[in-house]
């Protein structure tokens, strides 16, 4: 199966606010349906309307949504979010280092599991990712770094022991 691309985690994001936003307001239709427009969510999400349909066409095919497009040009589409959960793994996003081609660092994004008394698995580190990880630091600071990381769901101390001795770049 492919894996999910940054806009269609985006869409998928989006549709399910929009689900819960008419859910709690009971604005939901008796089958669970929800009104959107492209419009809007190429306003919102900043990606384009091909761009938009790709991203709805494979959400549909893993069995996330099913939708049915407006009869008239710039009618909403239909939408129905089938599955509650986000269970597609997202594309690795990529932390370019300012100044160079290859410095990139490949996070891992944990799924947070809806029971939280299980403890979540911690990314591990491969030393490409660490060196990555070293590199980022040295153009955006440790600081910058480490909370970037933490937003992200790394553990703080595996962060602190991979930047530790780390010299920033004079600017």
């Amino acid at each position: 199966m492919k894996r999910m691309t940054p806009a269609t985690r985006l869409l998928f994001d989006a549709l399910k606010r929009k689900y819960e936003y008419f859910s709690k307001r009971n604005m939901l239709a008796d089958d669970g349906s929800f009104y959107c427009a492209d419009k809007f969510l190429m306003e919102r999400l900043e990606i384009s309307d091909n761009t938009i349909k790709r991203a709805r066409i494979f959400l549909k095919e893993a069995g996330e949504i099913d939708y049915v497009i407006g009869k008239h040009k710039g009618a909403p589409t239909r939408y129905w979010i089938l599955s509650k959960g986000a269970n597609l793994s997202p594309k690795e996003a990529n932390l370019v280092v300012k100044g160079s081609q290859n410095g990139s660092l490949n996070n891992k994004v944990l799924i947070k599991s809806e029971n939280k008394n299980i403890p979540e698995e911690l990314p591990s580190f491969t030393e490409e990712d660490k060196e990555g990880i070293r590199a980022y630091a040295k153009s955006y600071g440790i600081d910058e770094t480490s909370n970037f990381l933490v937003n992200k769901g790394c553990d703080p101390e595996s962060i602190h022991q991979i930047l530790g001795g780390v010299e920033l770049c004079k600017k």
